[in-house]
């Protein structure tokens, strides 16, 4: 790492790849040996003539000290989470030719190459300056850079030190991910904010998050050094169709609890959704084994079912991809230019409907309506009156969003994702500017993209089996000699390839975390409708391939049966002890015990996801604890939040406009001490 006049007299005659710079843009407070001399404020790194990066490789646990210097003095770079005085693991980490390692911090020591000067707060240097403790660590954290285009940077908390050891003693915060894996955060702490957007003028400030020992983010402790993490940053669940659909639902057909109601529903949409492609297959190959192969097998598949149960848009998204294959499969086959028009502003009404659920859906939309528009063209369907038309009918699907203006102008929910009442608003929800357009999260963490198509494909020979993905291979071949078969089934395949590269590159998340693999697998549903599409054309067709050939119609036909009742037999067998929550009532009783133990008249503050939607559900949804009132930590450092809530929590005040746990000194923000200050009485 160079400061700009060292470049000059570094720098080969080769251009250097540069991969950034760091720039400091001030101090809280003063030097204590003054201004005098210059101090860098701009730092460049620059790829190294060596790799120096490390990754993680074996892990030990030991329980005894001497064990455990044993295992730091082999001179390797190593983490030490030491869990109690008996016991300590220890994870040695490997040279890596891939990366190169840039660390900060306040030390001069050899292994920081980018020193943070520190300072004394209140301005003054004298004899009677008090010594404070330094918020900035002698090794902060370190910058990873890959060497290889895209040259992508990841931060972690903490640097190697001297003898390329990192501490976490027993007072720091550290836990044991669900894969196995040792992580943990610093005393001090690594902050990051992307501002809102981005880096113009114009720009807001983001929100704060912490980063940890391993790269992964999360949001801020309560306190600096308090031992107790924040919570891995989510994305905002639902959109307005799900939310206009479920609220029918509850009215018009009210069942033991709103919960009973909308898992209802989404089951109902999950069967729509095999429903639909068995009609897709019924429409291009005939009814018969083949179409009952396709919706049999997408519905008992274990993602399928797994998320045909539960309150999610999912089940819905998966409807929608049905819709809109059968839709395109009656187009393609009508033997009318009529009937093309006809359903062509169908399809142009669902693709406009479907991407009020779920935005994935666009990667399937923006290949279909070229391919309907050249199709009509072709067949001299396509005039002025016919596209205006079709626009029309795409532009009413977006009526649902309508609902989220309105909604946020009324202000009547007890629970809200934002202020929509301007449009910058409405824009930043429909384009998720605050989580990451286009992504799952707003992170940096990029994984392989051959790594996520590789999880992708064993995903679908775990879940989908062998025999459906070699139907769906032979029905891509015998589209070959048929060119009515062949446009269709090669619309298929287009939408499930363009799809999964584009989901696999934009999926930010590390899918070597179980948690986190659970987040991305359930977009892979999308591409699986097509997979089962494909096979079961692949069983129809090759039914009637072999019946044209060796004659003996009957016998194809009743082995075509045969498999695909053994295929949906096993899969179900092989699923339902997994996806079967019946008698899962865990969650449940978790909330109750929490919601019924709390004082009367109670403030509670929730943080994550499952004591926060649980008791938002029995006390908004059931009417329980109606005395209690429930205010999230991390949504009070959104801005809209106590703007939009506050009527709705007519107990509590908010000294300010929000939580700003870092800049507590603006007069529109408050710190969590001044937030307890003037809600003490009811605090719990």
């Amino acid at each position: 790492m160079l400061s700009p006049g060292q470049e000059e007299h570094c720098a080969p005659t080769k251009e250097p790849v540069k991969y950034g710079e760091l720039v400091v843009l001030g101090y809280n407070g003063s030097l204590p040996n003054g201004d005098r001399g210059r101090r860098k404020s701009r730092f460049a790194l620059y790829k190294r003539a060596k790799a120096n990066g490390v990754k993680p490789s074996t892990v030990h646990i030991l329980n005894t000290p001497q064990a455990s210097k044993a295992v730091n003095c082999k001179g390797q770079h190593s983490i030490s989470y030491t869990l109690s005085r008996n016991q300590t693991v220890v994870v040695e980490y490997s040279h890596d030719k891939d990366t190169d390692m840039f660390q900060i911090g306040r030390s001069t020591e050899g292994p920081i190459d980018f020193v943070v000067t520190d300072t004394v707060s209140g301005g003054g240097e004298s004899e009677d300056t008090p010594i404070t403790q330094s918020t900035i660590s002698r090794f902060a954290c370190r910058v990873v850079c890959e060497r290889n285009p895209p040259y992508t940077a990841r931060i972690y908390a903490a640097g190697f030190d001297s003898s390329k050891n990192i501490f976490l003693g027993e007072k720091a915060a550290k836990w044991k991910n669900p894969d196995g894996h040792m992580d943990g955060l610093t005393t001090n702490g690594v902050l990051v904010m992307h501002p809102r957007g981005g880096f113009t003028e114009e720009s807001k400030p983001g929100v704060w998050r912490e980063i940890s020992v391993c790269g992964d983010v999360y949001t801020l402790r309560e306190t600096r050094s308090a031992q107790t993490r924040g919570k891995l940053v989510a994305h905002p669940p639902g959109y307005p169709l799900f939310t206009i659909l479920s609220s029918l639902m509850l009215l018009l057909l009210p069942l033991s609890s709103p919960a009973h109601s909308i898992h209802v529903l989404c089951a109902v949409f999950g069967a729509g959704a095999s429903g639909a492609l068995c009609f897709t297959v019924c429409r291009m190959a005939g009814p018969g084994p083949g179409a009952v192969l396709a919706g049999g097998v997408f519905a008992v598949s274990r993602l399928v079912w797994q998320w045909s149960v539960v309150a999610e848009v999912f089940s819905l998204n998966n409807l929608f991809v049905g819709v809109l294959f059968s839709l395109s499969a009656c187009f393609h086959c009508a033997e009318s230019v009529h009937h093309k028009k006809k359903f062509a502003l169908w399809g142009a009404l669902f693709c406009g409907l479907s991407l009020c659920n779920q935005h994935t859906l666009v990667l399937y939309v923006v290949i279909i309506i070229p391919w309907a528009l050249l199709h009509l063209f072709t067949h001299n369907g396509l005039s002025f009156f016919g596209l205006v038309s079709l626009g029309t009918c795409f532009l009413a699907g977006f009526v649902p969003y309508i609902y989220l203006p309105i909604s946020s102008y009324l202000n009547r929910a007890r629970w809200s994702w934002g202020d929509q009442t301007s449009f910058h608003g409405l824009l930043t929800h429909l384009l998720r500017a605050e989580y990451g357009t286009f992504s799952l999260a707003k992170t940096d963490e990029n994984l392989n993209l051959l790594k996520m198509l590789w999880a992708q494909w064993n995903h679908c020979v775990n879940d989908l089996s062998t025999p459906v993905l070699v139907l769906a291979l032979l029905g891509i071949l015998l589209s070959l000699w048929n060119r009515l078969r062949c446009v269709f089934i090669w619309l298929i395949v287009t939408m499930v390839s363009i799809y999964s590269v584009f989901f696999a590159w934009r999926a930010n998340l590390n899918i070597e975390q179980p948690l986190l693999l659970g987040v991305v697998e359930r977009f892979w549903l999308q591409a699986d409708a097509g997979v089962c599409v494909l096979a079961g054309l692949g069983l129809s067709w090759a039914v009637c391939w072999l019946n044209g050939r060796l004659g003996r119609g009957t016998l194809w036909n009743t082995g075509a049966w045969i498999l695909t009742a053994g295929l949906i037999s096993h899969m179900i067998s092989l699923n339902h002890k997994e996806c079967d929550q019946s008698g899962n009532d865990v969650v449940d009783r978790f909330a109750r015990e929490v919601v019924l133990s709390l004082p009367p008249n109670s403030l509670v503050l929730t943080r994550g996801d499952l004591p926060g939607n649980t008791l938002r559900y029995l006390h908004y949804c059931q009417g329980l604890r109606p005395d209690i009132s429930l205010v999230d930590q991390e949504m009070m450092t959104y801005s809209w939040y106590v703007a939009k809530l506050q009527k709705h929590l007519p107990g509590v005040t908010f000294p300010g406009r929000w939580w700003d746990p870092i800049n507590t000194m603006d007069k529109k923000t408050f710190s969590i001490e001044q937030f307890l200050k003037h809600n003490m009485q009811k605090v719990c």
